[in-house]
Order: structure tokens, then C-alpha cells, then sequence
């Protein structure tokens, strides 16, 4: 019995002891390992070739995390940092990339920034606490494609799952796409020609938008004695793979980056920095509006070659879309016209002028067609026209004016404008067709055609506006009944009467429905106006409409008669011209009050008098006695 007991206490004790060897075990190996994890990185640049519009993507399950894992015959890739952020713990399943991406993108997530590669490609980050970790590529040069997002486990098991490396090696790769772009000059629609040119334009390209952007390369055409050249500017490291080249009036460059640091498209324009003279000394006028253009990386691209069309040896257009890099620019004596107006708003009767500005160009005496015509509206009657040469009227032609044109046709006088600078003054003034508060406007035309027959008809538009008010009378209150027949003098705000006339025909257009309150200011300047000149008076609805007043300008109306039985008023009604007045429910309500009622003379309001004066007396007289009797009974 005590034997049996002994070997169970044994088999216990062993029993146990393995139990505790078990667990020690178990708790060894699930401890996370200490110490500093590095990731070394060294970046690769892959060149684009057209067979591949995508980033260099995927994963690689043969990869140890070693030195065995680098590449032969690739491209370091300087200035790529990484940043990297802890997704899982150490020896947790991986998450998937996606839901990395969304602990990673969590402001919450701890990250750690490398340094910028290297001129190796080479940077690490380094960690001491350790996991699976998110690493994101999150700058690159300009043109380099960002990589996407992998995962990494520090530390990481050997390839034989014997150890465990406590730096791990790898080598991402990025795509690079270059493309090109070719900038075609042309003179007066024609192809440039070098024998023709005195001095020769100059171009530049930059990256941006407009000429604030970076300079990367100046392009100077040629002329007769002079061969073009074109000199890379920029010593910005974006733009080391950039070539540059020009032949005749044709602009090239490759190696363009295709997008930004972020990945966003990138932008480009040339820009005409200087003009030509021409070898007879005229000088064409300079294009400086920017042209710009993109280099697109997409799938849907196509590679357009022109080295060979263009003689620019080993110049390729290419990785983009065809239409976006190739331009023409054209310096045509194409005369160009402006127009403006003296006065934004404007009352009936004031002068408003109107001045065109058609540019001369420098060519102009070798034109064959150069007229400019003015489409005056029926809204305004035309006074005066008079053609100058810097600031001096000339006679030299003289405007035709008629059927609301006015057209100046400077046939045979195209030597005398050149160098000048010409402006067309055209006086004008508001009529009565004129609808306040709508625009009226302006345009002007220029008909031309060059020594090249290059046609052309430039337009240019001012325009002003007139104004009015709306008044309606009632009785007794603003919800009284209309009164009609009452009678104003419209004045200016310091008391001068204004000359009304009303609208012929009946009617204030487009109120056709007040035919009899309708009137327009005949001439707001005139001055020594009548009362009667100056009157308007209340249609049968109460109303009165007033046209061609000057939109911001203030006027009163001083009333001279009103309706039997009511008040006449003293005071001037204020009216205020903007741009919403002229209501057809009336802007303004003026109100008129009843009179107080007079007793007749000699009615029956002197009776009554009478009749109270007659009892006062009696009652008097009666009071009287009886106070005598009173005083004689008492004595």
C-alpha cells in the first residue's frame, strides 16, 4: 500500500514538472523579441518605355528580407522618404492592406518618417517596438509614379525560420515616364521662314501654368544669318532628364516629368517672350499669352513619334496624349479692337460718348481691307463722330453716319495710321425708346484683311443704362383709395425743374398698361424750365411712371394740385433712382388727407350763434332782476 502510494506521488511529481517545463516553454516563445529593428530601404528607378502606363506593383513571396534580394542594372533613386506606422502585433495574422491603409490613415496611429534617399537610393527607419508596419512611399521626384503601400514584419523570420533578422532589406521600385512636347511658330498663318525674319523670337518653357513657374528653356528662332538655338535653363533636379532642340520655327523638348510630387498631372506652358521684326522692319506684335499643356500618364495614351517628321534625331513624343503636346503659336498682324462708354448709367438728354480703340498694326501699310463700323442701338440717337491720331482729330476720313451705323473706312489712308495710335469718338444720347433699368448696349466691329489675306472681323461691346421711378397716389391712407388728376413739378434735389416730356403714343414700355401716367425726362440738364414743362400728373389707377433718370441719382416731387376736399402738401416727396425702380405696383405711395370741414356764412352756422348769444343775454338780464328784488324784499 505504501509502495503504491510512493509511484503515484512520483508519477504526480514528474506529471507536474512537465507541466511547469511546458509552460516556461510556451511563455518563452510567446515573448516579443527586443533589441532595435531597422528597415533598410534602397530605392530603384525603372524608366517608362510606353509598355507600361501603372505603377511597378506587387509582392514577391521568394523575398528573404536580405542583401541576396537586391537587383542588378537598376537605377538608385534619389530624394523618396517612407513613412511607416505599426498595424498588428508582432506575432498577430498580417491585416490585409486595406485595413492597414485605414490604421495607418488614422491621426491617432503613431508613424515614423525616414530620411530622403540617398544618391544610392539608400535610407532606413528604425524602431524599437516591434510588429507588422504599414510603409508608404510619401515623397518622390517629380515624374516618379508614388509605389503603393506594403507591409513588413520587424522583426523577420529567416527564409529558413530558424532566426530572426533584426534588419530587414528591401529594394521597391518606381516607375519613371517621361514625355515630350513640340511648340510650332507660324507668321500671319503662313509657316515660319527664316529669310523673311530680321530679328527672331524668342521662347521660353516653363513648368506651370503661366511664365511664374519654373524656367526650363529658352528657344530662339532663326533668321537668315543667324541659326536657332535652344539652351536648357533650369539646374532644378526635376528636370535633369530634360533635351531640348529646334529646327526652323519648330520647338521641341523630351524628358518632361509627367506628374508632380503628389502624383497630380503635370502642367507646362511656353510663352513668347520677345517678337519678330521682319527684314522691310516691321515688327509683328507679340503673342505673350501663355500656352499651356500637360504630359499625360495614362493607358489610354498613345506614343507619338516625330523624330523622324521633324528632323530632332532622337526626340520622342511619347507616354501621353498625342493632342496635348504638340502646339501651334502664330504671330499674325491680327489687329485686335476695344471699346468703353464715359458714363455706366445715364439720364435723357446728357451726352453720353462712346470711344473704339482698333489696334494699328505695324504692317498696316500693306492691308488691303481695315474699316471699323458702330452698331448704335435704336435707343440712342447719334450726335457726333470724330476720328483721332494720338489724341488729335483727323480728317483724313470722314465717318459716315446713318440708319444707326457709323462706319469709317480708311482705304488709302493706311501709311498714315501706322505707328499712330487711333481712337473713334462717337457722342450719343438716351431717346425715349430707351426701357429703364435694361442694358443698352454697344458694338463695335472691325473688318480687316492683311497683305497675307488674313481676314478677320474683331467685335468689342460697352454699354450704359438709364433709369426711373414709379409714384402712386391714395387718400386718406397708404391703403386709401387711387387718386388720379394730381399734379407734380419734378424737380432735382436742390429744387430745379426738370423737362418731362410724356411717351408718344401713350404708354411707358414696356407698362402699357398706364397709357395716360407715362413720361420720360426730355433733358435732365436743361435748365430755366417751366412749371408747366415740368409737370406730371396721376393717371386714373393713381400712378405716375418717369423714364431716362440716371440710375444713383435723387430727385422731388413738389405737389401743385390735388383732388377737391383734400390737403395740399408742403413738403417734398424724395425719390431715389437705382437700379430696381420703376415698379409697375409703384415705388413710392404718396398719401393725401381730407380738409376740415368750414361752417357756410350766413347759413345756418351764424343762426345758431345767434341763438346762443340771445339766451346768454336773457339770462343775464333775468339773473339781474332777480337780484334787485331779492336786495328790496330784505329791506
Amino acid at each position: 500500500m505504501k509502495i503504491t502510494k510512493k509511484i503515484t506521488s512520483i508519477v504526480l511529481a514528474l506529471l507536474l514538472a512537465v507541466s511547469a517545463l511546458a509552460g516556461l516553454a510556451i511563455t518563452v516563445n510567446a515573448a516579443d523579441p527586443t533589441g532595435t529593428f531597422t528597415l533598410d530601404i534602397t530605392k530603384y528607378d525603372v524608366k517608362g518605355d510606353g509598355s507600361n502606363y501603372d505603377v511597378v506593383t506587387g509582392t514577391d513571396s521568394t523575398l528573404t528580407g536580405t542583401t541576396a534580394d537586391a537587383p542588378s542594372g537598376k537605377t538608385p533613386l534619389a530624394g523618396v522618404k517612407f513613412t511607416m506606422a505599426k498595424v498588428a502585433d508582432w506575432n498577430a495574422a498580417a491585416p490585409s492592406l486595406e485595413d492597414a491603409a485605414a490604421i495607418y490613415l488614422d491621426e491617432a496611429t503613431p508613424k515614423i518618417e525616414s530620411a530622403a534617399t540617398d544618391v544610392n537610393g539608400h535610407t532606413t527607419i528604425q524602431t524599437t517596438d516591434p510588429g507588422i508596419y504599414c510603409v508608404v512611399e510619401t515623397t518622390s521626384p517629380a515624374a516618379v509614379t508614388l509605389r503603393q503601400a506594403f507591409l513588413v514584419s520587424l522583426p523577420m523570420t529567416s527564409a529558413d525560420g530558424q532566426s530572426l533578422l533584426n534588419t530587414v532589406y528591401v529594394y521597391p521600385k518606381n516607375l519613371t515616364t517621361l514625355a515630350g512636347a513640340k511648340l510650332t511658330k507660324t507668321m500671319n498663318q503662313a509657316a515660319y521662314d527664316n529669310t523673311n525674319v530680321k530679328v527672331a523670337p524668342v521662347f521660353k518653357l516653363y513648368a506651370g501654368t503661366d511664365a511664374t513657374g519654373t524656367l526650363i528653356a529658352t528657344y530662339t528662332l532663326a533668321t537668315s544669318t543667324v541659326p536657332a538655338t535652344a539652351v536648357k535653363n533650369t539646374t532644378d533636379e526635376k528636370y535633369t532628364t530634360v533635351t531640348v532642340g529646334v529646327k526652323d520655327g519648330v520647338m521641341a523638348v523630351d524628358g518632361l516629368p509627367t506628374n508632380d510630387n503628389d502624383g497630380a498631372t503635370a502642367n507646362y506652358c511656353w510663352v513668347e517672350a520677345s517678337g519678330i521684326t521682319l527684314t522691310d522692319d516691321t515688327v509683328l506684335p507679340v503673342n505673350s499669352t501663355p500656352i499651356p499643356f500637360q504630359v499625360v500618364n495614362n493607358a489610354n495614351s498613345t506614343i507619338v513619334t516625330n523624330a523622324s517628321a521633324d528632323n530632332f534625331g532622337t526626340f520622342t513624343y511619347g507616354n501621353g496624349t498625342a493632342a496635348a503636346h504638340a502646339a501651334t503659336l502664330d504671330n499674325s498682324t491680327t489687329p485686335t479692337i476695344l471699346k468703353t462708354v464715359d458714363k455706366a448709367t445715364a439720364g435723357m438728354g446728357e451726352t453720353v460718348t462712346w470711344t473704339i480703340s482698333p489696334s494699328v498694326p505695324a504692317d498696316i501699310n500693306t492691308y488691303k481691307t481695315y474699316k471699323v463700323t458702330d452698331n448704335v442701338p435704336s435707343t440712342l440717337d447719334i450726335d457726333s463722330a470724330t476720328v483721332k491720331l494720338d489724341g488729335t482729330e483727323y480728317t483724313g476720313v470722314t465717318p459716315s453716319i446713318g440708319n444707326g451705323y457709323v462706319t469709317v473706312d480708311f482705304a488709302g489712308k493706311f501709311a498714315e495710321l501706322k505707328g499712330k495710335v487711333l481712337t473713334i469718338e462717337i457722342a450719343t444720347h438716351i431717346n425715349e425708346r430707351a426701357v429703364p433699368n435694361t442694358d443698352i448696349e454697344n458694338t463695335a466691329s472691325l473688318e480687316f484683311k492683311n497683305s497675307f489675306d488674313v481676314t478677320g472681323t474683331p467685335s468689342a461691346t460697352a454699354k450704359t443704362v438709364t433709369g426711373g421711378f414709379s409714384i402712386i397716389k391714395k387718400a386718406d391712407s397708404e391703403t386709401g383709395t387711387a387718386m388720379a388728376d394730381v399734379e407734380f413739378l419734378l424737380q432735382t434735389a436742390d429744387g430745379k425743374n426738370v423737362k418731362v416730356t410724356p411717351v408718344a403714343g401713350g404708354g411707358v414700355q414696356p407698362l402699357a398698361a398706364y397709357p395716360t401716367a407715362g413720361y420720360y425726362a426730355a433733358d435732365v440738364s436743361a435748365t430755366d424750365v417751366t412749371d408747366e414743362d415740368a409737370t406730371v400728373k396721376t393717371n386714373s389707377d393713381g400712378k405716375i411712371f418717369v423714364k431716362g433718370l440716371a440710375q444713383g441719382t435723387t430727385y422731388q416731387l413738389v405737389e401743385i394740385k390735388t383732388n377737391t376736399g383734400y390737403q395740399l402738401l408742403t413738403d417734398a416727396k424724395t425719390v431715389n433712382i437705382t437700379p430696381t425702380t420703376y415698379a409697375e405696383a409703384g415705388d413710392y405711395t404718396i398719401v393725401n388727407v381730407k380738409q376740415p370741414d368750414l361752417p357756410l356764412t350766413g347759413g345756418m352756422g351764424t343762426i345758431i350763434f345767434t341763438i346762443v348769444g340771445v339766451a346768454l343775454i336773457g339770462g343775464a338780464a333775468f339773473l339781474f332782476i332777480r337780484s334787485r328784488k331779492s336786495k328790496k324784499e330784505e329791506a
